[in-house]
């Protein structure tokens, strides 16, 4: 079931892939952005994670806590040098490998092949993104064993309170949010 806009946040206790646990309502106080995306071989997830690196100190400037939900295995991320030296390294960034996606299913990210649509995916400009993405040296076709092809993104926006201040489920499998409204709700604490 999807969630609605001023709804309390599901809470959920987890580790991330580093093995450090992760209790969501012990961030009360804190803003936080949760994004659902597909797996490591993804190259408009990873890019997305790389366009977060490029704004994670603003973030955590105004007290905003990052958390990203990957399907894949935890030890992908031990393959990646970007995860390794762009993300774990500087440790802004919590990674949780969701496998069983329990928490994709409790925030109601969707499975969607129809989503998946070349004819769609090109009108919404993924090609180019992925051809911008693959500058950065992000590549790969989205397909990983034991992840689903058909993964939707899905963004979560929550106040210090632990309300949902914005939800953007994702019309593509390409389809983030704006990390511009991230910045602003991080600012100010609205979008």
């Amino acid at each position: 079931m999807k969630l609605q806009l001023n709804q309390q946040v599901p809470d959920f206790k987890t580790e991330d892939v580093l093995d450090t646990a992760v209790h969501l309502h012990a961030l009360k106080g804190k803003k936080i952005f949760i994004a659902f995306l597909r797996n490591t071989n993804c190259p408009l997830c990873s890019f997305h994670v790389f366009k977060i690196t490029q704004i994670i100190d603003k973030l955590k400037e105004n007290n905003m806590e990052v958390i990203v939900f990957y399907e894949s295995d935890k030890k992908m991320f031990t393959y990646s040098s970007f995860f390794q030296e762009k993300v774990f390294k500087n440790n802004k960034i919590t990674i949780i490998s969701d496998t069983a996606r329990k928490m994709y299913d409790l925030f109601g990210a969707e499975r969607n092949p129809a989503k998946l649509d070349l004819e769609l995916l090109k009108n919404a400009g993924r090609f180019e993104e992925a051809a911008e993405a693959a500058t950065h040296g992000f590549t790969g076709d989205g397909h990983e064993a034991g992840t689903n092809i058909d993964a939707i993104p899905a963004d979560f926006l929550i106040d210090e309170n632990l309300q949902i201040q914005y939800v953007h489920y994702g019309k593509d499998a390409g389809d983030n949010i704006n990390l511009k409204l991230v910045e602003q709700f991080a600012v100010a604490g609205k979008v």
